[in-house]
């Protein structure tokens, strides 16, 4: 009899913990999202303190890019949409002390390189609000050595070529 009544114990605590778990972690997304939302309100009013001008507010932004021959489109929403001396610029908030951190933080290092690859815009800043930054961030497209290896790889056979021409030309003139 006492052996039931442990494992109720245990089955009725393990769904405590499971319940106490979620509740936990909706709470910590609340906190996020209202720290984000906010810092996303500080971001706007620290860009336009430093010269920007607020275009768009979480616009949704599409793209598309080819899976195969079949085309793709993605949806996206950047922060912000700014300008500044006639430059447009997609402006991401980061809050937190680890998310602006785009040398560590891969995510963040991510989506800032998904938003320079897939739009025309003059660039991409990274707003760390809680260090009061603006960061502008370029990635630089890898150069492509073997287009080198080519030409030298064709220019050697182009000289090979020649020389047993002109080997050939001088044996059969001889």
């Amino acid at each position: 009899m006492e052996i039931e009544y442990i494992i109720i114990l245990i089955l009725i605590s393990i769904i405590l913990i499971y319940i106490i778990k979620k509740k936990i972690e909706k709470i910590i997304r609340k906190r996020k999202f209202k720290r984000g939302l906010l810092g996303e309100i500080k971001a706007g009013k620290y860009l336009e303190k430093n010269g920007y001008e607020i275009i768009e507010y979480q616009k949704e932004l599409k793209y598309e890019y080819l899976l195969d021959e079949d085309s793709v489109q993605v949806r996206v929403r950047p922060d912000y949409i700014v300008k500044k001396r006639g430059k447009l610029y997609i402006a991401e908030v980061k809050t937190g002390e680890f998310a602006p951190n785009i040398i560590k933080n891969r995510e963040t290092r991510r989506q800032i390189m998904e938003y320079s690859f897939a739009f025309e815009y003059n660039g991409v800043l990274l707003v760390d609000i809680e260090n009061q930054k603006i960061l502008s961030v370029k990635f630089k497209k890898p150069k492509q050595i073997y287009h080198k290896g080519i030409i030298l790889c064709i220019t050697i056979f182009l000289i090979i070529s020649l020389i047993c021409n002109v080997c050939l030309y001088l044996k059969g003139s001889v």
